[in-house]
């Protein structure tokens, strides 16, 4: 999903993690690979225009929520995060504070909670900046 991010934070301890402000709305924690080449430099307080997705190391955790939702909460200080919001199964997306898509195989076993809201656990939202803002 490509939106606009500004580094609100490095982690001095690692390299890869970027807290960024999304869409002047909500602060995500995010993975960026700092081999990946870019064609100029990073720094905080700057905006960019960048592409996030998300990253299911293993089992995908989704459960139906009786709220209706719409929200991302890390967990703890981990990379992990809880994406709610609304399940839609035909255009393999979660539609919550910012509509996240799917791959078909992690909703493959949860088309009875289609246009329903769920929680969904995630190990890591990526980042890769494309250009300033």
């Amino acid at each position: 999903m490509k939106l606009k991010a500004m580094i609100m934070e490095f982690n001095e301890n690692i390299e890869e993690e970027i807290l960024v402000l999304v869409n002047d709305s909500f602060l995500l924690n995010t993975f960026y690979l700092a081999s990946s080449p870019n064609l100029f430099p990073l720094s905080e307080g700057t905006e960019y225009n960048v592409e996030i997705s998300i990253v299911i190391l293993y089992n995908t955790e989704i459960e139906q929520i009786k709220e209706n939702k719409k929200t991302i909460e890390q967990d703890g200080k981990s990379f992990k995060h809880y994406i709610y919001g609304k399940l839609d199964v035909e255009q393999l997306m979660i539609k919550s504070i910012i509509d996240v898509p799917l791959e078909k195989e992690y909703i493959f076993d949860y088309s009875f909670c289609d246009q329903k809201y769920i929680k969904m656990k995630i190990d890591m939202f990526n980042i890769e900046f494309l250009s300033y803002y």
